[in-house]
């Protein structure tokens, strides 16, 4: 089948040299002879072919489903990037407050710390209700895993590394951290 392909007598007529003369008769001179031969060869041929298509039909309907699946993972994780940016925002705002009744506790009249506390405590109902955990502990031990010390302070009074203040509150939901909170620490004279 190669040389029929490649020889220059492909339509039944004799085969010319470089100068114009004939060539040795081959094979492949005698295309008439066969023609049942070149029948099955040309079917064979273009099963092949459809087989090679349905392949790569396939191969690019898998191509297709993965990229498919790409897109969505990355508008997922888009989506989650965007909304832990937002639920930042809330948690900073939460933090002012906490900052603001901390500060309003001597000062303030009572109606004011109560209304501060009230607002506090409505988004910190929202934020549960989104399922997310807003930590600010300041009792006990330094949880490496949520909270990272930002500064030190010397007190007697505690022991060395209890959180003495959070600057910024954690903030989980499930077992997976949204954000990392920022404590100050407890550390003795020297």
């Amino acid at each position: 089948m190669w040389r029929w392909l490649t020889g220059s007598s492909r339509f039944g007529g004799k085969g010319r040299g470089a100068a114009g003369e004939a060539s040795a008769p081959t094979d492949a001179d005698d295309v008439n002879a066969r023609p049942s031969e070149l029948l099955e060869t040309l079917r064979k041929l273009v099963r092949s072919t459809g087989k090679v298509g349905a392949r790569l039909d396939a191969m690019d309907a898998k191509l297709d489903t993965g990229f498919a699946e790409v897109r969505s993972r990355m508008e997922t994780l888009a989506a989650n990037e965007t909304a832990r940016w937002r639920w930042d925002d809330l948690l900073d705002a939460l933090d002012a407050l906490d900052r603001a009744r901390e500060s309003a506790g001597v000062v303030t009249s009572d109606g004011m710390r109560d209304g501060l506390r009230a607002v506090s405590e409505r988004l910190e109902l929202f934020l549960r209700q989104a399922g997310i955990a807003r930590i600010a502990d300041t009792g006990g031990g330094l949880d490496g895993r949520l909270f990272r010390v930002v500064g030190t302070e010397t007190r007697a009074d505690l022991g060395e590394g209890s959180v003495v203040r959070v600057v910024r509150a954690a903030a989980r939901t499930g077992n997976e951290v949204v954000r990392e909170g920022e404590v100050i620490v407890s550390r003795r004279s020297v």
